[in-house]
């Protein structure tokens, strides 16, 4: 059996492209773990997933490899996608105190407040499903806002000293949707209204993950305890920053 982990962080100390690295060991423990086609056709029997039995999935297996941070640490994640397996990202509202009691919209808002909408990228086909008597079950709403919506104030409470990490839905063809800037460089953030600048390209959450992701973490590790934050827009032209979900430890 391959030590996934083992050979990462040894192709890492030698330099090796982790997403190179990553795809390489993947690809030896499946092939580490998957059965000889002549044994299996000499025994007359399929070659199968051995979490399937007929037409019943069992549990599905553990991931070959997660990294201690997100499998180890107590993360929570509050957010506005659904389905979720936590908290809404409402909850952690202060203010605008009425946000906490909204409902989400599919159809674009042309609104001065902040309020919770689905992705602009995913609407067409959202739209599309439900026209066709179908559920969609991967609705990507958003908490949006722009300059002329204010500040939007959050609570969380954190256990450990550790990054906040702010996330976005991914963008398409690498472009956000019009009307959006981005987390990063359209807002202006406080926690506990001391300014916390947020990065992404040279921040500790890469050294954690095989791809860019779409989050951006705080510059400076917060202590824990109790925690006010302030996400202000900026961007001059008025685009929306749009916050998709939250995670603290």
């Amino acid at each position: 059996m391959v030590d996934v982990q083992a050979a990462l962080e040894a192709d890492s100390a030698a330099g090796v492209d982790i997403g190179t690295a990553a795809t390489s060991q993947v690809r030896a423990l499946l092939a580490s773990t998957k059965p000889a086609a002549g044994a299996a056709a000499a025994a007359g029997t399929a070659v199968t997933a051995d979490w399937t039995s007929g037409d019943k999935i069992k549990d599905i297996p553990p991931p070959l490899y997660c990294d201690p941070l997100f499998c180890g640490s107590p993360a929570s994640c509050a957010m506005t996608f659904e389905p979720k397996q936590q908290s809404s990202l409402l909850d952690l509202v202060l203010s605008p105190k009425d946000l906490r009691e909204a409902s989400p919209a599919i159809d674009p808002q042309d609104n001065k407040k902040w309020h919770v909408q689905l992705f602009e990228a995913d609407h067409d086909a959202a739209k599309f499903s439900q026209d066709q008597g179908f559920e969609y079950l991967d609705m990507k709403y958003v908490l949006q806002g722009n300059r002329d919506a204010g500040p939007l104030t959050l609570a969380v409470q954190t256990q450990t000293k550790q990054h906040l990490l702010f996330c976005q839905p991914p963008s398409v063809d690498r472009r956000m949707p019009n009307h959006c800037g981005n987390l990063g460089g359209d807002a202006a953030f406080t926690i506990d209204d001391v300014p916390m600048g947020l990065e992404m390209d040279t921040n500790f959450y890469l050294q954690h993950t095989i791809k860019s992701p779409t989050c951006w973490s705080t510059q400076g590790m917060v202590e824990a305890g109790s925690h006010v934050i302030k996400i202000m827009p900026t961007n001059p032209k008025g685009k929306y920053v749009v916050l998709s979900a939250l995670i603290w430890y």
